[in-house]
């Protein structure tokens, strides 16, 4: 029964206490510290600013998913998607990543121009697969407004034929 008790005492005091830092915090942001937004100074116009402060990547996919088919014994499958950068800056990716070890993707290391296509190559290994359909997602990770862009695989592992 004590153990339980001073658990609770333990969980309700780091609340508290967490509480507590976060009012800390907020009280010692008075609005008399607040930075006021100055007009820019210098030569250049504000025209140009605005449109550094807009320039940014857009990632689109030409196809968000893409079909293998039926896939037999141990294969290993690929789809290529098309990537555009439609944005204003250039895209970089920071890093891709799938939902299991049976699903790969090649992706440009390289930056991708504005206005510019680019190929992910995704591969899919069979190996170790249950029969029967499956939809892996592989998660594009950049610097575009759009940060996280997923594209899919799709297809079906079919049965093993056995032969006697």
């Amino acid at each position: 029964m004590p153990n339980r008790y001073h658990k609770s005492l333990f969980a309700i005091a780091i609340s508290m206490l967490v509480a507590l830092t976060g009012s800390i915090f907020v009280t010692a942001q008075t609005p008399s510290t607040a930075i006021t937004a100055q007009p820019a100074q210098g030569n250049i116009p504000a025209q140009q600013d605005t449109a550094a402060a807009t320039a940014a990547a857009h990632l689109t996919l030409e196809r968000r998913t893409i079909d293998l088919g039926v896939l037999t014994g141990d294969t290993i499958a690929t789809a290529t998607f098309t990537i555009h950068n439609d944005g204003n800056a250039p895209l970089v990716f920071t890093s891709v990543f799938s939902d299991c070890n049976c699903t790969v993707a090649d992706y440009p290391r390289e930056t991708i121009a504005p206005g510019t296509t680019a190929a992910v190559v995704v591969s899919f290994n069979t190996r170790g697969r249950l029969p029967g359909a499956f939809r892996k997602a592989v998660r594009l990770r950049t610097n575009a407004t759009n940060h996280t862009v997923a594209a899919y695989v799709t297809g079906t592992v079919a049965r093993p034929i056995r032969q006697e």
